[in-house]
This record gives structure tokens, C-alpha cells and sequence, in this order.
């Protein structure tokens, strides 16, 4: 151990016994150095600082204990933190009910906001509603179309295909017909 730690044990040690002796008379006086050194078993020097100290600590306790507050002052105090009380409450109403018209505000704002979304909504979901059967009408309508254009080509290749054959037929029967006209002509 060093020095200083023996000497804040002494030192300690001699607080305690100091307070012990003190305590043991009623707290009438306090104990002599010689008291507490010869029952601390310290050296004087060391016990003599530390009484000093104690005394000073003990002194300081009596001074802050004795102190009564005198009713005018007890009184301007309470008068003045009922004030300071009644001061911070308003401030605090006065906060709080601008927040609150603050946040009225914006709740109205809000709800304004959602209803128009809302409504927003609704038309695009009819727009898009009556889109989509637009749309589906149209499909069906595009299907008839090719269906009838379909049917429309098979008619055309149908005719065609007679077209072609009644033009062979023309033609086999210019060629009869000119055959014919040589042999009636020689």
C-alpha cells in the first residue's frame, strides 16, 4: 500500500471514531483529539488534520439543519411557484390548442384529400369499366369480321373456282365452236 491510501484510511478511521465518541456522549461536544487518537490508535499529526475536517463537516451539518425558512419567504416562494405554475400551464394550453387547430387543420385537409382520391377512384373505375366492355365489344366485333371475311374469302375462291371453270368452258367452247365454223366453211 502507498501512502495515500494508508493516510485516507486513517483518515477514515478517525472520522469514524470521532463520530462514534460523539454519538456515544449525545452529541453534547465534540471529542477531544486526544480522545479519538488514543481510541483510533493514530499518530497526531494525522488525527489532528482529520479532526479538523470532521469538526468542519460536522459544523457545515448543524449550519444547514438550524436553517427555518421564515413564513414570508415560505409564503413569497409559493406565491411565486403558483405564478410560475399557473404561467406554465397557459403557455402549455396555449401550445396545445395551436397544435390542435394545427392538426384540425391538417385532418381536414386530409380527409378533403382522401374524399377527392375517392372520387378520382370512382370515375377512372367507371372510365375503365366501360373501357373494358368497349373493348370486349370490339373484340367481338373484330371476330364477326374476320369471320365474315373468312367466309368472304371462301365464297371469292368458290366463285373464282367457277369463274376459271366457266372461262374453260368459254374457251372449249370457242374452240367447238371455231372447229366448227372450219369445217363448215370448206
Amino acid at each position: 500500500m502507498n501512502n495515500t491510501t494508508e493516510n485516507n484510511q486513517a483518515v477514515e478511521k478517525i472520522h469514524r471514531v470521532a463520530t462514534e465518541l460523539y454519538n456515544a456522549n449525545g452529541q453534547k461536544s465534540y471529542p477531544t483529539v486526544s480522545q479519538v487518537r488514543a481510541a483510533a490508535k493514530t499518530d497526531m499529526n494525522t488525527t489532528s488534520e482529520a479532526m479538523k475536517q470532521w469538526r468542519n463537516q460536522q459544523e457545515q451539518q448543524v449550519q444547514t439543519a438550524q436553517i427555518d425558512i421564515p413564513d414570508a419567504v415560505q409564503k413569497a416562494v409559493n406565491e411565486t411557484t403558483a405564478k410560475i405554475w399557473s404561467l406554465a400551464q397557459h403557455t402549455a394550453n396555449d401550445a396545445l390548442h395551436t397544435a390542435q387547430k394545427a392538426w384540425e387543420k391538417d385532418k381536414a385537409e386530409s380527409e378533403q384529400l382522401t374524399k377527392e382520391i375517392a372520387e378520382e377512384y370512382d370515375k377512372q373505375s367507371i372510365i375503365l369499366e366501360k373501357t373494358t366492355e368497349e373493348k370486349n365489344q370490339l373484340c367481338i366485333e373484330l371476330q364477326n369480321l374476320k369471320s365474315e371475311y373468312s367466309e368472304a374469302l371462301t365464297k371469292l375462291a368458290g366463285q373464282q373456282a367457277r369463274l376459271e371453270a366457266v372461262e374453260q368452258h368459254n374457251k372449249e367452247l370457242l374452240g367447238l365452236f371455231k372447229y366448227s365454223d372450219k369445217k363448215t366453211a370448206h
